[in-house]
């Protein structure tokens, strides 16, 4: 099964991956990425929850990576669903639905708000469908958690691998991370290539794989 995984920042690895043909993509980028790689994104993290720019230039790029068809669930920030839906759109990808996936952990508060979830959009890339598959429950419950600050649940990412990867298919996962997708995919059958800048959390996926 492959297994492959990347230390770098993603807009310099993606470019090796075009035309792979990917089966799906399972990733969580975080807010402050972008700025100082797409000319006119927002310099700020609290500026994104409105500027998609580097969104749509990120989506652009991981569209050119997958199968016609293959699904795509991007978790963010609630605060900036506005962008992340405009502008993966606007990179080609077609919305498909939301899902919640409760955390086991005690809720955070954010801004005077308690977050006891986390919050993904699905898209699908234009063309057929590359796997046909009967679709999961829209709130996923929680399992054990990631080592990773905002690490999702092991069970549910199963659950979502399961859902859109075929089997002896290949996730991607341009922010990994501790490497929950990767072992989510291991668990289930399915390869798993993952790409991640931060040195820590690169060696902590790797440990975990070995």
């Amino acid at each position: 099964m492959l297994f492959e995984l990347h230390h770098g920042n993603c807009i310099n690895v993606l470019p090796e991956f075009l035309g792979r043909g990917f089966d799906a993509v399972i990733t969580d980028p975080p807010l402050n990425f972008g700025h100082e790689d797409f000319p006119g994104s927002a310099a700020n993290w609290r500026d994104k929850y409105e500027d998609g720019t580097a969104q749509r230039q990120l989506a652009g790029l991981i569209r050119e990576c997958v199968k016609p068809g293959a699904v795509a669930v991007v978790f963010f920030d609630t605060r900036a669903l506005p962008a992340v839906s405009r502008a993966w759109k606007e990179a080609g990808w077609h919305y498909r639905r939301a899902l919640t996936v409760r955390r086991a952990q005690s809720p955070r508060c954010w801004e005077g708000w308690w977050v006891a979830s986390d919050i993904a959009l699905v898209f699908s890339a234009p063309g057929l469908p590359s796997y046909s598959h009967s679709a999961g429950g829209d709130v996923l419950e929680p399992g054990p958690e990631s080592a990773h600050p905002v690490g999702k649940p092991i069970g549910a990412l199963r659950e979502i691998v399961r859902n859109i990867c075929p089997p002896g298919g290949t996730v991607l996962d341009p922010f990994m991370g501790s490497g929950p997708v990767g072992e989510a995919c291991r668990l289930e059958g399915r390869g798993f290539v993952g790409v991640e800048s931060d040195a820590h959390w690169f060696n902590v996926a790797k440990a975990k794989a070995a």
